[in-house]
C-alpha cells in the first residue's frame, strides 16, 4: 500500500497538482495506516519533475492534457523514468502500466487500446528527460510562526 500512496504523490507533483490534494493524501494514507508529511512531498518534489502545464500552473485544461496524451502518456514517461512503482494493485488490476491503455468503443463495446507513446503537445505534457521544471514545486517552510506547504509551479520554467 506504501508504493500506491508514493505513486500518488509522484503523480501530483509531475502534474503540478493542487496543494489541496497533500492534506486529501495525508488523510487517505492515514486511513491506510501509513504516515506521510508535507516533508515526503517536499523530498520527492527534488526528484520528481514537472511534466504538465495544465491550469492553474499553465493556460491548458483538461481538454488539453487529454488531447496531448492525458494519462497513458504521462504514466508512460514516469514509469520509464522509473519515478512510479510499476508492482500494485490498481482498480483495473495489477500493474500500473495499465494506466497506459486507454478505453475505446470498439463496435459499441468497452475496449482498451495502448495510449500515445509520446506526448501529442509538448506545451502540455512534457517529457523526463525535457521538463517544464526539474523540481515538482512543493516545499515546506518553516519557521517560529509553524510549517506550510507552498507550491510554485506557477513560475517554473
Amino acid at each position: 500500500m506504501k508504493k500506491v500512496v508514493v505513486n500518488g504523490i509522484v503523480a501530483l507533483l509531475a502534474t503540478g497538482g493542487s496543494t489541496n490534494h497533500t492534506m486529501h493524501l495525508v488523510a487517505m494514507a492515514r486511513a491506510a495506516g501509513i504516515l506521510i508529511n508535507w516533508d515526503d512531498f517536499s523530498d520527492l518534489s527534488e526528484i520528481v519533475p514537472l511534466m504538465a502545464r495544465l491550469y492553474p500552473n499553465g493556460p491548458a485544461d483538461i481538454n488539453h492534457f487529454q488531447a496531448a496524451g492525458g494519462v497513458p502518456a504521462l504514466m508512460r514517461e514516469l514509469l520509464n523514468a522509473g519515478l512510479l512503482h510499476e508492482d500494485v494493485n490498481t482498480v483495473a488490476g495489477f500493474g500500473l502500466s495499465r494506466y497506459t491503455f486507454e478505453p475505446w468503443l470498439n463496435n459499441g463495446e468497452l475496449d482498451w487500446r495502448e495510449g500515445v507513446a509520446k506526448s501529442l503537445d509538448s506545451n502540455v505534457i512534457a517529457t523526463f528527460d525535457k521538463p517544464f521544471s526539474h523540481h515538482g514545486g512543493t516545499k515546506v517552510l518553516s519557521g517560529n510562526l509553524g510549517r506550510a506547504v507552498h507550491e510554485n509551479v506557477c513560475g517554473a520554467g
